[in-house]
């Protein structure tokens, strides 16, 4: 299983970082490090996360939560695309 991260996820991942980082430094690298590790979770457990009711049927789209953060991929035969993270109180990102 590969994991593959999309731009945008790219860009939430280095936009919760700075948000936290803001006010401790020490506090963002340790919300970073939880969702990388959650993310990696997913290369042995690739249905961990829930499935998101979707329009397409043959798209299996998921999130799994770790801590505050929710993290929404989509789940092919052999590769797990990263779309989207945001912390749980954030309006949830358009598709």
């Amino acid at each position: 299983m590969k994991i593959f991260y999309t731009h945008q996820a790219i860009y939430d991942l280095k936009r919760l970082h700075q948000f936290i980082a803001k006010d401790s430094p020490k506090a963002a690298a340790a919300a970073s490090a939880k969702i990388r590790q959650a993310i990696e979770r997913l290369i042995d457990f690739p249905k961990l996360g829930r499935a998101v009711k979707n329009t397409e049927k043959s798209i299996s789209l998921r999130d799994v939560v770790t801590g505050k953060y929710v993290i929404r991929y989509i789940l092919l035969k052999h590769e797990i695309h990263i779309l989207r993270v945001w912390h749980g109180k954030e309006d949830k990102p358009a598709e």
